[in-house]
């Protein structure tokens, strides 16, 4: 299979926020899909910068490292789940929700070239929750600074539009996150008490 060059496919969201500036120079190619399943998915930044039909939220825009990669080297899509980097398996807190099989065509769409009629990926709401289990876990967790280093960053930046807070859908997320908590050593779970509180308290003040 032929890896395709970068360019900007059409209707694609994510490719909206590549700049010109960014690309030239350069010679990049998409990575490739490995197989999926709902044990093996794509998820983290990767599933945040692909669409998310089925939770009508943002995301991310920033694909550049998640998306492609330099041609001399082939690079696959990186996996969740039943993998060896068990920072990256939440399969024992979550199962199988918010992880889709029906995202070969937005893959397709987005530009990927792959032979898959079902591809497996999470939904927003589920990449969150991954992303942010794995840094709780990481040796030096990111909520220890990630607030006090840029306090207009919020992780539901990724679920509503700036300036646009819709309640519901915050919490949600913020519950689902909360559900991690009984699985986590003792010594991680301040970290997670203290995102979660941040979270909360801009969310109430965004949307009063």
């Amino acid at each position: 299979m032929t890896k395709k060059s970068l360019q900007k496919p059409k209707e694609s969201p994510s490719y909206l926020f590549i700049s010109s500036m960014m690309l030239d120079g350069y010679d990049f190619v998409y990575r490739s899909v490995p197989p999926t399943s709902y044990t093996q998915y794509i998820s983290g930044r990767t599933a945040l910068n692909l669409e998310s039909p089925s939770t009508d939220t943002i995301g991310s825009t920033d694909p550049m490292e998640y998306f492609f990669c330099f041609p001399d080297k082939d690079v696959p899509l990186t996996l969740w789940g039943n993998v060896s980097e068990k920072f990256r398996n939440t399969l024992h807190i979550y199962e199988q929700w918010g992880i889709h099989d029906d995202y070969a065509n937005i893959l397709w769409k987005t530009g990927f070239d792959h032979n898959f009629k079902k591809v497996y990926v999470a939904d927003h709401y589920r990449a969150i929750c991954d992303i942010i289990y794995a840094q709780i876990l990481s040796a030096e967790p990111f909520m220890l600074d990630i607030h006090d280093n840029d306090d207009t960053f919020f992780t539901t930046n990724w679920i509503v539009a700036e300036n646009i807070v819709e309640i519901d859908k915050c919490f949600y997320l913020l519950d689902k996150i909360n559900e991690m908590a009984r699985y986590l050593p003792q010594d991680r779970l301040p970290y997670l008490k203290k995102w979660i509180e941040f979270e909360r308290d801009a969310i109430i003040l965004g949307g009063g």
